[in-house]
């Protein structure tokens, strides 16, 4: 699957009238961060072919911006059967994700890769904790000049 680009209302329109599910995309051209998450949009359209991808830029088509009320870029609206059901805003790839599975819920049966997506693991605090009896007060040694 591809993603498609628009450069016109009509066409979003058109878009979200005809297919089910429905991830339009406004990213800048300018923008690092549009890039990234544009990389994992595609990755997404070959994941989740039962959904049809939109990308356009916020600065050549200002109408399609102010109607889905976009401030910042990269930003997602996600529409199922006409209806806007999902809105992720800036880097967050796992959102984007967790909000096109569920817009696909009976549409498509999730990917098996889907709920073991190597993310990277968040280690938790550590297990030695500072109590008095094993604190250690630092040595001072003196320094004579």
């Amino acid at each position: 699957m591809v993603v498609n680009h628009i450069k016109s209302k009509a066409q979003f329109e058109a878009a979200v009238r005809k297919y089910r599910v429905v991830v339009v995309e406004g990213c800048a051209e300018l923008s690092i961060l549009s890039r990234l998450m544009a990389a994992f949009n595609r990755r997404m359209s070959r994941e989740h072919p039962k959904a049809y991808y939109l990308n356009f830029d916020v600065d050549q088509v200002p109408e399609i911006r102010h109607a889905l009320k976009m401030r910042t870029t990269p930003s997602y609206t996600i529409f199922r059967d006409g209806l806007r059901v999902g809105d992720i805003v800036g880097l967050n790839p796992r959102g984007l994700e967790m909000t096109i599975a569920a817009a696909l819920v009976g549409i498509e049966t999730p990917s098996p890769s889907f709920a073991f997506t190597n993310y990277p693991s968040v280690k938790a605090p550590g297990s030695k904790k500072k109590t008095l009896s094993n604190y250690q007060s630092p040595k001072f040694t003196a320094v004579q000049t």
